[in-house]
Protein backbone atom coordinates (compact mmCIF):
# COMPACT_ATOMS: atom_id res chain seq x y z
CA UNK A 1 0.00 0.00 0.00
CA UNK A 2 2.75 2.28 -0.63
CA UNK A 3 2.74 5.25 -2.95
CA UNK A 4 0.59 8.60 -2.85
CA UNK A 5 -2.86 8.89 -1.57
CA UNK A 6 -4.25 8.70 -5.03
CA UNK A 7 -2.37 4.93 -5.51
CA UNK A 8 -3.44 3.77 -1.98
CA UNK A 9 -7.08 4.50 -2.73
CA UNK A 10 -7.34 2.74 -6.02
CA UNK A 11 -5.64 0.07 -4.63
CA UNK A 12 -8.19 -0.12 -1.83
CA UNK A 13 -11.08 -0.01 -4.64
CA UNK A 14 -10.19 -3.07 -6.24
CA UNK A 15 -9.04 -4.97 -3.08
CA UNK A 16 -11.13 -7.60 -1.25
CA UNK A 17 -11.24 -5.26 1.11
CA UNK A 18 -13.10 -2.67 -0.55
CA UNK A 19 -16.05 -2.24 2.09
CA UNK A 20 -18.54 -1.35 -0.83
CA UNK A 21 -17.77 -4.65 -3.06
CA UNK A 22 -16.87 -7.00 -0.89
CA UNK A 23 -20.15 -7.29 0.57
CA UNK A 24 -21.74 -8.67 -2.58
CA UNK A 25 -19.21 -10.70 -3.31
CA UNK A 26 -19.82 -12.47 0.09
CA UNK A 27 -23.90 -12.75 -0.42
CA UNK A 28 -23.29 -14.41 -3.87
CA UNK A 29 -21.39 -16.96 -1.80
CA UNK A 30 -23.59 -16.80 0.77
CA UNK A 31 -26.45 -17.26 -1.47
CA UNK A 32 -24.30 -19.92 -2.99
CA UNK A 33 -24.09 -22.06 0.05
CA UNK A 34 -27.38 -21.92 1.38
CA UNK A 35 -28.81 -23.30 -2.01
CA UNK A 36 -26.11 -26.14 -1.28
CA UNK A 37 -27.66 -26.85 1.94
CA UNK A 38 -31.37 -26.58 0.93
CA UNK A 39 -30.46 -29.01 -1.88
CA UNK A 40 -29.26 -31.31 1.44
CA UNK A 41 -32.30 -30.63 3.42
CA UNK A 42 -34.48 -31.78 0.33
CA UNK A 43 -32.67 -34.83 -0.59
CA UNK A 44 -32.42 -36.21 3.14
CA UNK A 45 -36.37 -34.86 3.66
CA UNK A 46 -37.13 -37.56 0.85
CA UNK A 47 -34.45 -40.03 1.16
CA UNK A 48 -32.57 -39.97 4.34
CA UNK A 49 -35.51 -41.75 6.40
CA UNK A 50 -34.83 -45.14 4.06
CA UNK A 51 -31.13 -44.73 3.73
CA UNK A 52 -29.91 -43.64 7.27
CA UNK A 53 -33.55 -45.26 9.16
CA UNK A 54 -32.31 -47.59 12.11
CA UNK A 55 -35.75 -47.41 13.71
CA UNK A 56 -38.36 -50.06 13.21
CA UNK A 57 -42.35 -49.02 13.69
CA UNK A 58 -44.74 -51.57 14.05
CA UNK A 59 -46.26 -52.28 10.77
CA UNK A 60 -49.43 -53.53 9.57
CA UNK A 61 -49.28 -57.51 8.74
CA UNK A 62 -51.03 -58.50 5.44
CA UNK A 63 -51.99 -61.47 3.56
CA UNK A 64 -49.55 -63.98 2.58
CA UNK A 65 -49.40 -64.74 -0.71
CA UNK A 66 -46.70 -68.38 -1.92
CA UNK A 67 -47.20 -71.20 -4.44
CA UNK A 68 -46.98 -75.09 -3.97
CA UNK A 69 -43.89 -75.58 -5.59
CA UNK A 70 -40.67 -76.07 -3.96
CA UNK A 71 -37.27 -77.41 -4.01
CA UNK A 72 -36.30 -80.08 -1.06
CA UNK A 73 -32.96 -78.91 -1.27
CA UNK A 74 -33.82 -76.21 1.46
CA UNK A 75 -35.93 -78.23 3.64
CA UNK A 76 -33.88 -79.05 6.84
CA UNK A 77 -34.51 -80.37 10.20
CA UNK A 78 -38.64 -80.86 9.30
CA UNK A 79 -38.36 -84.59 8.25
CA UNK A 80 -40.22 -85.42 11.63
CA UNK A 81 -43.24 -82.60 11.19
CA UNK A 82 -43.69 -83.30 7.57
CA UNK A 83 -44.04 -87.38 8.10
CA UNK A 84 -46.69 -86.46 10.80
CA UNK A 85 -48.92 -83.96 8.96
CA UNK A 86 -48.69 -86.53 6.10
CA UNK A 87 -49.38 -89.61 8.49
CA UNK A 88 -52.81 -87.12 9.41
CA UNK A 89 -53.60 -86.44 6.30
CA UNK A 90 -53.81 -90.10 5.25
CA UNK A 91 -55.59 -91.41 8.42
CA UNK A 92 -59.12 -92.60 7.04
CA UNK A 93 -60.90 -92.58 10.33
CA UNK A 94 -63.00 -89.30 9.96
CA UNK A 95 -66.96 -90.32 10.68
CA UNK A 96 -68.89 -89.50 6.86
CA UNK A 97 -69.54 -85.93 6.25
CA UNK A 98 -66.71 -84.53 8.38
CA UNK A 99 -63.98 -82.27 6.62
CA UNK A 100 -61.44 -82.94 8.76
CA UNK A 101 -58.60 -79.58 8.91
CA UNK A 102 -54.84 -80.20 9.52
CA UNK A 103 -53.05 -76.81 11.06
CA UNK A 104 -49.21 -76.04 11.22
CA UNK A 105 -48.91 -72.97 13.50
CA UNK A 106 -45.93 -71.11 14.17
CA UNK A 107 -44.44 -67.14 14.45
CA UNK A 108 -43.58 -65.74 11.32
CA UNK A 109 -40.43 -66.75 9.47
CA UNK A 110 -40.43 -70.21 10.71
CA UNK A 111 -41.26 -72.06 7.75
CA UNK A 112 -44.87 -73.12 7.83
CA UNK A 113 -45.27 -72.18 3.89
CA UNK A 114 -42.12 -74.11 3.43
CA UNK A 115 -43.38 -77.44 5.22
CA UNK A 116 -46.55 -77.36 3.61
CA UNK A 117 -45.42 -76.92 0.15
CA UNK A 118 -42.62 -80.85 1.84
CA UNK A 119 -46.31 -82.20 2.36
CA UNK A 120 -48.17 -81.03 -0.68
CA UNK A 121 -45.26 -82.55 -3.02
CA UNK A 122 -44.46 -85.87 -0.81
CA UNK A 123 -45.19 -88.94 -3.35
CA UNK A 124 -47.72 -90.32 -0.59
CA UNK A 125 -49.96 -87.45 -0.81
CA UNK A 126 -50.00 -86.98 -5.16
CA UNK A 127 -51.03 -91.07 -4.67
CA UNK A 128 -53.91 -91.21 -1.97
CA UNK A 129 -55.51 -87.84 -3.12
CA UNK A 130 -57.76 -87.17 -7.06
CA UNK A 131 -57.04 -83.51 -6.41
CA UNK A 132 -54.39 -80.62 -4.87
CA UNK A 133 -55.67 -77.17 -5.18
CA UNK A 134 -53.09 -75.01 -3.17
CA UNK A 135 -54.50 -71.60 -1.79
CA UNK A 136 -52.78 -68.52 -1.25
CA UNK A 137 -55.18 -66.60 1.74
CA UNK A 138 -55.83 -62.98 1.55
CA UNK A 139 -55.95 -61.18 5.07
CA UNK A 140 -59.38 -60.98 5.37
CA UNK A 141 -59.99 -64.62 3.88
CA UNK A 142 -62.23 -63.58 0.55
CA UNK A 143 -64.20 -66.20 -0.41
CA UNK A 144 -64.54 -65.01 -4.00
CA UNK A 145 -60.24 -65.19 -4.03
CA UNK A 146 -60.30 -68.39 -2.69
CA UNK A 147 -62.94 -69.74 -5.26
CA UNK A 148 -60.77 -68.08 -8.03
CA UNK A 149 -57.60 -69.73 -6.96
CA UNK A 150 -59.49 -73.20 -6.41
CA UNK A 151 -60.75 -72.97 -9.62
CA UNK A 152 -57.84 -71.71 -11.22
CA UNK A 153 -55.75 -74.87 -9.71
CA UNK A 154 -58.27 -77.23 -10.84
CA UNK A 155 -58.85 -76.60 -14.13
CA UNK A 156 -55.10 -74.92 -15.17
CA UNK A 157 -57.86 -71.46 -16.49
CA UNK A 158 -57.16 -68.47 -15.83
CA UNK A 159 -60.57 -66.97 -17.23
CA UNK A 160 -61.53 -67.80 -13.73
CA UNK A 161 -60.51 -64.45 -12.40
CA UNK A 162 -63.24 -62.90 -14.58
CA UNK A 163 -65.78 -65.00 -13.19
CA UNK A 164 -68.76 -63.79 -10.59
CA UNK A 165 -68.73 -66.05 -7.17
CA UNK A 166 -71.98 -68.11 -8.54
CA UNK A 167 -70.37 -68.84 -12.08
CA UNK A 168 -67.06 -69.69 -9.52
CA UNK A 169 -69.17 -72.30 -7.79
CA UNK A 170 -70.73 -73.95 -10.82
CA UNK A 171 -67.19 -74.07 -11.68
CA UNK A 172 -65.62 -75.79 -8.89
CA UNK A 173 -68.41 -78.00 -8.16
CA UNK A 174 -68.55 -80.82 -10.85
CA UNK A 175 -64.24 -80.51 -10.57
CA UNK A 176 -64.09 -81.86 -6.49
CA UNK A 177 -67.84 -83.60 -6.51
CA UNK A 178 -66.92 -87.55 -5.47
CA UNK A 179 -63.02 -86.63 -5.60
CA UNK A 180 -60.96 -86.92 -2.47
CA UNK A 181 -59.39 -83.68 -2.50
CA UNK A 182 -56.50 -81.75 -0.57
CA UNK A 183 -57.14 -78.30 0.14
CA UNK A 184 -54.02 -76.22 1.35
CA UNK A 185 -55.43 -72.65 2.79
CA UNK A 186 -51.76 -70.75 3.00
CA UNK A 187 -51.88 -68.30 5.28
CA UNK A 188 -55.02 -67.47 7.14
CA UNK A 189 -55.16 -64.50 9.53
CA UNK A 190 -57.79 -63.76 12.69
CA UNK A 191 -60.94 -62.15 11.46
CA UNK A 192 -64.14 -60.94 12.90
CA UNK A 193 -65.90 -62.85 10.11
CA UNK A 194 -63.61 -65.79 9.30
CA UNK A 195 -66.18 -68.18 10.65
CA UNK A 196 -68.83 -67.31 8.73
CA UNK A 197 -66.71 -67.47 5.77
CA UNK A 198 -65.47 -70.29 6.67
CA UNK A 199 -68.80 -72.13 6.83
CA UNK A 200 -69.87 -70.91 3.43
CA UNK A 201 -66.59 -72.30 2.06
CA UNK A 202 -67.15 -75.54 3.75
CA UNK A 203 -70.66 -75.98 2.64
CA UNK A 204 -69.44 -76.76 -1.32
CA UNK A 205 -66.35 -77.86 -0.33
CA UNK A 206 -68.40 -81.22 1.65
CA UNK A 207 -69.59 -82.30 -2.57
CA UNK A 208 -66.01 -83.84 -2.22
CA UNK A 209 -65.08 -87.75 -1.38
CA UNK A 210 -64.73 -89.33 1.93
CA UNK A 211 -61.32 -88.78 3.13
CA UNK A 212 -60.64 -85.09 1.93
CA UNK A 213 -58.75 -82.88 3.98
CA UNK A 214 -57.87 -79.29 4.54
CA UNK A 215 -54.60 -78.08 5.54
CA UNK A 216 -54.17 -74.80 7.07
CA UNK A 217 -51.15 -72.93 7.98
CA UNK A 218 -51.26 -69.56 10.36
CA UNK A 219 -49.48 -67.62 13.22
CA UNK A 220 -52.59 -67.69 15.47
CA UNK A 221 -53.88 -70.63 17.23
CA UNK A 222 -57.27 -68.97 16.95
CA UNK A 223 -57.77 -68.87 13.68
CA UNK A 224 -56.70 -73.29 13.55
CA UNK A 225 -59.35 -73.48 16.06
CA UNK A 226 -62.36 -71.45 14.04
CA UNK A 227 -61.59 -73.39 11.16
CA UNK A 228 -61.76 -76.36 13.06
CA UNK A 229 -58.61 -77.68 14.03
CA UNK A 230 -58.26 -79.95 16.98
CA UNK A 231 -54.83 -80.36 17.64
CA UNK A 232 -52.74 -78.27 15.26
CA UNK A 233 -49.11 -78.99 14.78
CA UNK A 234 -47.11 -76.39 16.36
CA UNK A 235 -43.63 -75.72 13.91
CA UNK A 236 -41.24 -74.47 16.39
CA UNK A 237 -37.66 -73.50 15.52
CA UNK A 238 -35.09 -75.34 14.37
CA UNK A 239 -32.79 -77.06 16.62
CA UNK A 240 -28.90 -76.36 16.66
CA UNK A 241 -27.50 -78.31 13.92
CA UNK A 242 -29.97 -78.08 11.82
CA UNK A 243 -29.76 -74.66 11.73
CA UNK A 244 -25.95 -74.57 11.32
CA UNK A 245 -26.86 -77.33 8.47
CA UNK A 246 -28.97 -74.83 6.20
CA UNK A 247 -26.73 -71.53 7.59
CA UNK A 248 -23.86 -73.62 5.72
CA UNK A 249 -26.16 -74.56 3.02
CA UNK A 250 -26.97 -70.93 1.96
CA UNK A 251 -23.71 -68.91 2.72
CA UNK A 252 -21.08 -71.90 1.59
CA UNK A 253 -19.02 -71.28 -1.64
CA UNK A 254 -16.00 -72.62 -3.20
CA UNK A 255 -13.92 -69.20 -3.06
CA UNK A 256 -13.96 -68.86 1.04
CA UNK A 257 -10.84 -69.21 2.51
CA UNK A 258 -9.66 -71.34 4.97
CA UNK A 259 -10.84 -70.18 8.66
CA UNK A 260 -14.49 -69.11 7.66
CA UNK A 261 -15.94 -71.74 8.57
CA UNK A 262 -15.21 -71.50 12.27
CA UNK A 263 -16.57 -68.25 12.36
CA UNK A 264 -19.82 -69.48 10.51
CA UNK A 265 -20.49 -72.06 13.43
CA UNK A 266 -20.42 -68.74 15.21
CA UNK A 267 -22.35 -67.06 13.73
CA UNK A 268 -25.43 -69.95 13.22
CA UNK A 269 -25.13 -70.18 17.27
CA UNK A 270 -25.81 -66.19 17.03
CA UNK A 271 -28.92 -66.41 14.86
CA UNK A 272 -32.27 -66.66 15.57
CA UNK A 273 -33.81 -70.33 14.71
CA UNK A 274 -35.60 -68.94 12.39
CA UNK A 275 -35.35 -70.65 8.52
CA UNK A 276 -36.00 -67.40 6.87
CA UNK A 277 -33.78 -65.07 8.80
CA UNK A 278 -30.89 -67.72 8.80
CA UNK A 279 -31.53 -67.35 4.54
CA UNK A 280 -31.39 -64.29 4.96
CA UNK A 281 -28.26 -63.99 6.29
CA UNK A 282 -26.73 -66.06 5.32
CA UNK A 283 -27.58 -65.16 1.74
CA UNK A 284 -25.65 -61.79 2.86
CA UNK A 285 -22.46 -63.82 3.97
CA UNK A 286 -22.33 -65.59 0.92
CA UNK A 287 -20.55 -62.94 -1.39
CA UNK A 288 -18.09 -62.33 1.53
CA UNK A 289 -14.91 -64.22 0.89
CA UNK A 290 -12.42 -63.59 3.34
CA UNK A 291 -11.74 -64.46 7.06
CA UNK A 292 -11.43 -60.83 8.00
CA UNK A 293 -14.93 -60.01 6.17
CA UNK A 294 -16.59 -62.57 8.42
CA UNK A 295 -15.04 -61.43 11.56
CA UNK A 296 -16.11 -57.87 10.94
CA UNK A 297 -19.31 -58.68 10.00
CA UNK A 298 -19.54 -61.27 12.72
CA UNK A 299 -17.88 -58.27 15.10
CA UNK A 300 -19.89 -54.88 13.77
CA UNK A 301 -23.19 -56.69 13.00
CA UNK A 302 -24.06 -59.21 15.35
CA UNK A 303 -22.16 -57.99 18.78
CA UNK A 304 -25.48 -56.98 20.06
CA UNK A 305 -27.79 -59.41 18.29
CA UNK A 306 -29.18 -61.02 21.59
CA UNK A 307 -30.93 -57.51 22.17
CA UNK A 308 -33.48 -58.12 18.88
CA UNK A 309 -34.69 -61.62 21.06
CA UNK A 310 -37.80 -62.59 18.85
CA UNK A 311 -37.65 -59.34 16.79
CA UNK A 312 -37.20 -60.94 12.88
CA UNK A 313 -37.82 -57.82 11.55
CA UNK A 314 -35.10 -56.24 13.75
CA UNK A 315 -32.84 -59.82 12.18
CA UNK A 316 -33.58 -58.59 8.75
CA UNK A 317 -32.57 -55.26 8.86
CA UNK A 318 -29.32 -56.58 8.93
CA UNK A 319 -29.66 -57.31 5.24
CA UNK A 320 -31.00 -54.14 4.50
CA UNK A 321 -28.63 -51.75 5.84
CA UNK A 322 -25.59 -53.61 3.64
CA UNK A 323 -27.60 -52.70 0.24
CA UNK A 324 -26.94 -49.46 -1.34
CA UNK A 325 -28.03 -46.36 -1.56
CA UNK A 326 -30.17 -47.08 -5.01
CA UNK A 327 -31.03 -50.38 -4.11
CA UNK A 328 -32.77 -49.46 -0.66
CA UNK A 329 -34.86 -46.68 -2.41
CA UNK A 330 -35.75 -49.26 -4.98
CA UNK A 331 -36.78 -51.46 -2.37
CA UNK A 332 -38.76 -49.55 -0.08
CA UNK A 333 -40.83 -47.93 -3.20
CA UNK A 334 -42.24 -51.91 -3.40
CA UNK A 335 -44.19 -50.65 -0.61
CA UNK A 336 -46.45 -49.14 -2.54
CA UNK A 337 -47.63 -52.90 -3.34
CA UNK A 338 -49.86 -55.54 -1.26
CA UNK A 339 -47.95 -58.35 0.25
CA UNK A 340 -47.73 -61.10 -1.88
CA UNK A 341 -48.13 -59.24 -5.10
CA UNK A 342 -46.51 -60.63 -8.26
CA UNK A 343 -44.02 -58.32 -9.79
CA UNK A 344 -43.36 -57.88 -13.46
CA UNK A 345 -39.60 -57.56 -13.96
CA UNK A 346 -40.09 -55.10 -16.99
CA UNK A 347 -42.85 -52.93 -14.94
CA UNK A 348 -41.03 -52.65 -12.21
CA UNK A 349 -37.90 -51.86 -13.76
CA UNK A 350 -39.45 -48.88 -15.62
CA UNK A 351 -40.84 -47.54 -12.56
CA UNK A 352 -37.26 -47.66 -10.50
CA UNK A 353 -35.73 -45.66 -13.61
CA UNK A 354 -38.70 -43.57 -13.90
CA UNK A 355 -38.19 -42.59 -10.40
CA UNK A 356 -34.44 -41.39 -10.84
CA UNK A 357 -33.41 -44.85 -8.40
CA UNK A 358 -31.43 -46.31 -11.32
CA UNK A 359 -27.95 -45.13 -12.06
CA UNK A 360 -25.52 -46.77 -14.65
CA UNK A 361 -21.85 -47.40 -13.79
CA UNK A 362 -20.60 -47.13 -17.30
CA UNK A 363 -21.27 -44.75 -19.76
CA UNK A 364 -22.91 -47.30 -22.08
CA UNK A 365 -24.94 -49.42 -20.08
CA UNK A 366 -28.51 -49.56 -20.76
CA UNK A 367 -30.87 -48.41 -17.65
CA UNK A 368 -33.45 -51.53 -18.28
CA UNK A 369 -30.02 -53.55 -17.68
CA UNK A 370 -28.67 -51.97 -14.94
CA UNK A 371 -32.51 -52.21 -13.19
CA UNK A 372 -32.42 -55.86 -13.86
CA UNK A 373 -28.98 -56.12 -12.33
CA UNK A 374 -31.18 -54.43 -8.97
CA UNK A 375 -33.38 -57.26 -9.00
CA UNK A 376 -31.27 -60.09 -9.40
CA UNK A 377 -29.14 -58.25 -6.64
CA UNK A 378 -32.17 -57.87 -4.44
CA UNK A 379 -33.03 -61.95 -5.54
CA UNK A 380 -29.98 -62.88 -4.19
CA UNK A 381 -30.18 -61.24 -0.86
CA UNK A 382 -33.58 -62.60 -0.11
CA UNK A 383 -35.99 -59.94 -0.53
CA UNK A 384 -37.78 -61.43 -3.48
CA UNK A 385 -38.30 -64.72 -4.13
CA UNK A 386 -38.98 -66.86 -7.09
CA UNK A 387 -40.45 -70.53 -7.93
CA UNK A 388 -38.49 -70.79 -11.42
CA UNK A 389 -35.40 -69.53 -11.14
CA UNK A 390 -33.35 -70.47 -14.10
CA UNK A 391 -30.07 -70.27 -13.38
CA UNK A 392 -28.50 -66.87 -13.26
CA UNK A 393 -31.26 -65.62 -15.44
CA UNK A 394 -33.18 -62.52 -14.23
CA UNK A 395 -37.41 -64.14 -13.97
CA UNK A 396 -39.90 -62.02 -15.39
CA UNK A 397 -42.21 -62.46 -11.99
CA UNK A 398 -41.34 -62.92 -8.75
CA UNK A 399 -42.32 -62.24 -5.25
CA UNK A 400 -41.25 -60.43 -1.75
CA UNK A 401 -41.65 -62.80 1.00
CA UNK A 402 -43.85 -61.71 3.60
CA UNK A 403 -41.02 -60.18 6.87
CA UNK A 404 -39.20 -59.13 4.13
CA UNK A 405 -42.88 -57.07 2.92
CA UNK A 406 -43.03 -56.35 6.88
CA UNK A 407 -39.55 -55.02 7.37
CA UNK A 408 -39.83 -52.65 4.08
CA UNK A 409 -43.22 -51.15 5.58
CA UNK A 410 -41.47 -50.30 8.78
CA UNK A 411 -38.63 -48.47 7.22
CA UNK A 412 -40.99 -46.60 4.44
CA UNK A 413 -42.87 -44.59 7.27
CA UNK A 414 -45.19 -41.94 6.43
CA UNK A 415 -44.03 -40.77 3.53
CA UNK A 416 -45.25 -44.06 1.39
CA UNK A 417 -48.76 -44.88 1.54
CA UNK A 418 -50.78 -47.45 0.05
CA UNK A 419 -54.03 -46.88 0.19
CA UNK A 420 -57.76 -48.50 -0.70
CA UNK A 421 -61.31 -47.29 -1.51
CA UNK A 422 -61.82 -46.23 2.83
CA UNK A 423 -58.39 -43.70 2.26
CA UNK A 424 -60.26 -40.51 2.01
CA UNK A 425 -57.48 -38.26 4.18
CA UNK A 426 -53.89 -38.62 3.91
CA UNK A 427 -50.31 -36.92 5.31
CA UNK A 428 -49.55 -33.93 3.52
CA UNK A 429 -46.04 -35.38 4.27
CA UNK A 430 -46.97 -38.14 1.58
CA UNK A 431 -44.87 -38.59 -1.50
CA UNK A 432 -46.05 -41.74 -2.64
CA UNK A 433 -49.18 -43.09 -2.89
CA UNK A 434 -50.71 -46.24 -4.72
CA UNK A 435 -54.40 -47.42 -4.59
CA UNK A 436 -55.64 -51.11 -4.42
CA UNK A 437 -59.56 -51.11 -5.04
CA UNK A 438 -61.77 -54.51 -5.75
CA UNK A 439 -64.83 -52.24 -7.39
CA UNK A 440 -63.61 -49.44 -9.59
CA UNK A 441 -67.48 -48.88 -10.65
CA UNK A 442 -68.16 -46.06 -7.98
CA UNK A 443 -64.71 -45.21 -7.05
CA UNK A 444 -63.18 -41.73 -7.21
CA UNK A 445 -60.01 -40.28 -6.79
CA UNK A 446 -60.21 -38.14 -3.27
CA UNK A 447 -60.09 -34.77 -3.45
CA UNK A 448 -57.67 -34.77 -0.46
CA UNK A 449 -55.40 -35.97 -2.94
CA UNK A 450 -55.05 -33.23 -4.78
CA UNK A 451 -53.44 -31.39 -1.04
CA UNK A 452 -50.69 -33.29 -1.34
CA UNK A 453 -47.65 -30.78 -2.29
CA UNK A 454 -45.01 -33.12 -2.13
CA UNK A 455 -46.80 -35.87 -4.21
CA UNK A 456 -43.79 -37.71 -6.61
CA UNK A 457 -45.86 -40.42 -7.87
CA UNK A 458 -49.39 -41.75 -7.98
CA UNK A 459 -50.63 -45.61 -8.33
CA UNK A 460 -53.65 -45.73 -10.01
CA UNK A 461 -55.29 -49.25 -10.64
CA UNK A 462 -56.96 -49.95 -14.17
CA UNK A 463 -59.33 -53.38 -14.42
CA UNK A 464 -57.39 -56.18 -15.81
CA UNK A 465 -54.37 -54.19 -15.78
CA UNK A 466 -53.18 -54.00 -12.17
CA UNK A 467 -51.44 -50.53 -11.37
CA UNK A 468 -50.69 -48.37 -13.66
CA UNK A 469 -48.07 -45.35 -12.95
CA UNK A 470 -48.71 -41.79 -12.71
CA UNK A 471 -45.16 -39.97 -12.50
Amino acid sequence: MGGSKFTKEARLFFSTSNQLVSPFKDARKIKGIAGELSRVARNHAQFGSIVSSSTLNQTRILSNVSGSYMSTDMVIGRDGDRDKMVSSLLDSSAAAGVLPVASFVGIGGVGKTTLAQYVYNDERIKTYFDLQLWVSATQDFNVKDVLQQMVTCATDDEKALDCGIDQLQRRLYPKITRKRFLLVLDGVWDDDSLRAKWLELRALLRAGAQGSKVLLTTRSKTVARIIGTQDPLIVGDLGDDDSLLLFQYVAATEWHEPGVEAIAKEIAKMCPKVPLVIRAIGSLLAGKHTVQEWRAFRNAQLANFASYGSDVIGTLKLSYDQLGTRLKLCLVYCSLFPKGFRFEKTTLVRLWIAMGYVEAEYTDQNPEEVGEGYVLCLLSRGFFYCNNMDGHKCPDSFQMHNLMHDLVLSIAGYKYKMADSNTNEFDERVCHVSFHIENYSDWEVPSSLLKLKQLKSLLLPLPSYGLKSLN
